[in-house]
């Protein structure tokens, strides 16, 4: 299927080395109460960011625009007149009020913002890479985003400081004061229980007892929206909104882009689908199968996730930049 509008891709990008950047950074870290979200390893540059563009162009060159967003920096090796290059400053689509930002929360809730995004387009991390050639029905299909519209639990995880959990709990609240779960799953049947999402089926029907939704499965990979979602999301909850977007860094008290994936499951505009991609924790997975997933491409999609206090961080980042390298040896059009 060919669809009729143009499909863009956000990503967002920050060279955590710049010594200015960093300078900038530290006016506002000691005003956060959560540590980890102003840890380095939220911003390190690990220089793979060419091959990102790299694997967009070879395997998803049908998309019309890649919107870079950024503080102001630009990467060493993009060639700035690249006809698909987009560059975005956070100033050019965040309220002045609320910049600087080191947030990557508060980005994402205004990315609908951004001058000339298209109504359908892909969200990124610089972190996720197309490992193989995807079609736009991998991503929209009939006019509606692929979702798994799958219900899962909340757990928290023991790393002191962490503010993820805080934020989905905070996203499925937001859902839930304004779907009930039972109508929806009774209107949208067999988008809820659909022969796509196989075995995991048993999730929403294990959780059919419960009157509100639980949360829904995240996949920390691309991610297809409609800026609708974004529209609707702030008319009805500004406060939280807002909220978002005022945090220097990342808060208890966030929602963060899940929540306008969530508005579209519960709203019934997505078809069902099974997401095709995996993603490594760099400090907890062992470097040997993270090279052996890029190499071997059995995943189309794959994201490369920074941790704290790895042991031999430039051994294994240099490993994983020669298996990219193997992969994408070749120049693309967005670089000089």
């Amino acid at each position: 299927m060919k669809d009729s509008e143009p499909i863009d891709v956000v990503v967002l990008w920050v060279d955590g080395n710049d010594l200015e950047w960093q300078k900038e950074k530290a006016k506002y870290s000691n005003k956060t109460f959560s540590e980890l979200s102003a840890d380095i390893c939220r911003f390190r540059e690990w220089g793979t960011f060419k091959y990102w563009f790299r694997a967009i162009e070879k395997n998803i060159p049908w998309i019309r625009k890649v919107h870079l967003v950024t503080c102001g920096q630009i990467p060493d090796f993009i060639d700035t007149k690249c006809e698909k290059l987009n560059l975005v400053k956070h100033s050019d689509f965040i309220p002045a009020k609320w910049l600087p930002t080191f947030s990557s929360r508060a980005i994402e809730v205004n990315l609908h913002r951004i001058d000339g995004l298209a109504e359908k387009f892909i969200y990124f991390n610089d972190d996720m890479y197309i490992m193989a050639p995807m079609k736009l029905d991998d991503f929209f299909y009939k006019g509606q985003p692929c979702y798994e519209g799958l219900e899962e639990l909340l757990h928290t995880r023991r790393v002191n400081g962490d503010t993820y959990v805080h934020s989905l709990l905070n996203c499925i609240s937001v859902i839930n004061k304004h779907f009930r779960k039972h109508e929806v799953e009774k209107k949208y049947f067999s988008k809820f229980f659909n022969f796509r999402y196989g075995l995991d089926i048993f999730r929403n029907l294990l959780l059919l007892p419960w009157n509100n939704f639980a949360s829904f499965t995240n996949r920390h990979l691309p991610m297809p929206f409609l800026k609708k979602f974004f529209y609707e999301v702030w008319e009805r909850e500004p406060e939280i909104c807002e909220l978002t977007s005022s945090h220097k860094f990342k808060d208890y008290t966030d929602i963060n882009q899940y929540v306008f994936r969530y508005w579209g499951i519960a709203s019934g505009e997505f078809y069902p689908s099974h997401t095709d991609g995996k993603m490594f924790v760099m400090g907890d997975q062992d470097v040997d199968a993270i090279v052996y997933e890029i190499l071997n491409r059995s995943r189309k999609m794959l994201c490369i996730n920074d941790d704290y206090n790895i042991d031999n961080f430039e051994e294994k980042r240099d490993r994983i930049i020669d298996a990219l390298n193997t992969v994408f040896p070749e120049k693309c059009s967005f670089e000089k």
